[in-house]
């Protein structure tokens, strides 16, 4: 328990961010991908669907395979830590919230 204590790292929402997006991906792999489709996925849906509003937030979380992880984060993990740094972790988690909603909002409001 000690040495989960002393584990310190310089750009904890980038850090975290890059961990549970693992998790999300290794969450797909058992669910076959269901759960991407659920919850990390954004697409067209009536505004009467409560997880529609959740997709708006999640769907940075989720990659199609670990190539697409892999590529994503090779440069956030290089750039992340250092505008972290820069501008403090209030400020990177207030930046990514509000990319993933407009981000979300263009994707999900889309003309087909």
């Amino acid at each position: 328990m000690k040495f989960i204590k002393r584990i310190q790292y310089n750009a904890p929402v980038t850090l975290t961010f890059a961990l549970v997006c693992l998790a999300v991906l290794g969450i797909s792999a058992v669910s076959g991908g269901k759960s991407n489709e659920l919850l990390f996925s954004v697409y067209r849906s009536p505004f009467s669907d409560p997880l529609a509003y959740i997709r708006v937030f999640t769907h940075v979380m989720g990659h199609a395979g670990i190539d697409h992880y892999f590529n994503n984060f090779m440069l956030i993990l290089l750039l992340g830590p250092i505008v972290e740094e820069k501008y403090g972790s209030k400020r990177m988690l207030i930046m990514m919230v509000i990319t993933a909603v407009i981000t979300g909002l263009i994707s999900g409001t889309s003309v087909r």
